[in-house]
C-alpha cells in the first residue's frame, strides 16, 4: 500500500493512456529537493508497486540523487522556477506508462 509520509503530503493519479486499452503499467513521479531524510521510505514504499518511478529533482545538494538512483528510478534535473505546475508537467512527460500517480 502508498502512503505518505506526512499529511501535507498528497497523491494524484493521471490517465496517460487512451480510454479503449486495458491498465497496462502504472509510472510514480516525485518531486523533490533534499529529501535525503525520507526519500528511501518513500521509494521503498514503491518498489514492486508501481513499473517505473521517475524522479524530478529541483536542486539538491544532499544524497536525494543518489537515493534515487539506487533504487534504479529514472533522475530528471529540472532548475527550480518557483513553479511548481513546471515541475509537475515535467515529470508527466517524462513519464512512459498508462497510468501516472504523482506523489
Amino acid at each position: 500500500a502508498l502512503r505518505a509520509a506526512s499529511e501535507s503530503q498528497f497523491v494524484c493519479l493521471f490517465w496517460a493512456g487512451d480510454w479503449g486499452e486495458a491498465l497496462q503499467t502504472v509510472c510514480a513521479c516525485l518531486i523533490t529537493k533534499n529529501e535525503a531524510a525520507h526519500l528511501s521510505y518513500c521509494l521503498a514504499s514503491l518498489s514492486g508497486q508501481v513499473d517505473d518511478i521517475v524522479v524530478v529533482d529541483t536542486g539538491s545538494v544532499d544524497s536525494t540523487i543518489s537515493i534515487a538512483q539506487s533504487f534504479n528510478c529514472r533522475v530528471f534535473l529540472l532548475r527550480w522556477r518557483d513553479d511548481f505546475s513546471e515541475a509537475r508537467n515535467y515529470g508527466v512527460d517524462q513519464a512512459t506508462a498508462d497510468w501516472i500517480l504523482y506523489i
